[in-house]
Parts: structure tokens; C-alpha cells; sequence
């Protein structure tokens, strides 16, 4: 697939690399964002979003894993599998009990300025939510 554009953000947490990472694996812990991830976690499994109303939002296929350092996974169309949409990279580079997380994602479509914006938007409140409660965990 041809990348269009990337959207790359990245969050200091006060918090070890293990404890950002039970964030991502945890239900009960991820439905603080608003939901939960859905995954057997492990590469060429499936990984989805799904809402705190039960109807997924996403799905795709895990690439790449390496706990507490590294997640990759696909993005694809709901009402068509085969249509890859994105490519999501979470990196995980713990220092000194902190976390420095490194998200990016590699868009297979054109989007115009508002559509990157909006997302933009969304990655910030999604990297500030993973920081509060990584923050907040004991």
C-alpha cells in the first residue's frame, strides 16, 4: 500500500513502560479511554476498538509486538476487510520510570486538512488519556 501522509505524536508519562502497556491490555484499565481493545495479542491476530456500547469501531490485524515496547497493527474497513486503511505504530522507550510513547499513523488514503486535523485532535486526546491514567495507576 502507498502512505499518503502520517500523523506522528508523542507524550512523556510518568509511569514505567510495563504499566503504560497494562493500559493497552487490560480491559478494565483501557475502558477508561472509552472503551477496550480486542485482541488475542499476537501478531497476524485480529485487534478492534470497541466502544463502551459494544459496537466495534475498528478492526485490523496485529504486525508487530513486542510488550511494553512496541505494538503495530492495521487499520481496515469494517464492511471490508481487505480495504487497509492505516498503519498504527505505538512505541514504548522507557527511561528512569518514564515512558516516552510514539505514536504514528501512516494513512493509505488521501485525507484533506480537516480530516488530518480531526485526527491530529483525536491522537492528543487519545496520548493524554494514556498519560492520566498511566499517571494515576498504582
Amino acid at each position: 500500500m502507498e502512505v499518503h501522509q502520517v500523523i506522528s505524536k508523542e507524550i512523556q508519562v510518568n509511569a514505567t513502560a510495563d504499566k503504560v502497556w497494562h493500559i493497552f491490555i487490560n480491559p478494565a484499565v483501557t475502558r477508561q479511554m472509552g472503551g477496550e481493545y480486542v485482541s488475542d495479542w499476537k501478531v497476524g491476530g485480529p485487534i478492534g476498538w470497541k466502544g463502551k456500547d459494544g459496537k466495534m469501531y475498528t478492526q485490523g490485524t496485529i504486525l508487530n509486538i513486542e510488550p511494553g515496547r512496541l505494538l503495530r497493527h492495521d487499520v481496515r474497513q469494517l464492511d471490508d476487510a481487505h480495504e487497509q486503511l492505516s498503519v498504527i505504530t505505538f512505541r514504548f522507550n522507557e527511561s528512569e520510570g518514564t515512558t516516552l510513547i510514539s505514536a504514528s499513523e501512516e494513512l493509505n488514503y488521501q485525507a484533506d486538512e480537516g480530516q488530518l486535523d480531526d485526527m491530529a485532535d483525536g491522537w492528543e486526546f487519545a496520548l493524554l488519556a494514556i498519560k492520566n491514567i498511566g499517571e494515576g495507576l498504582k
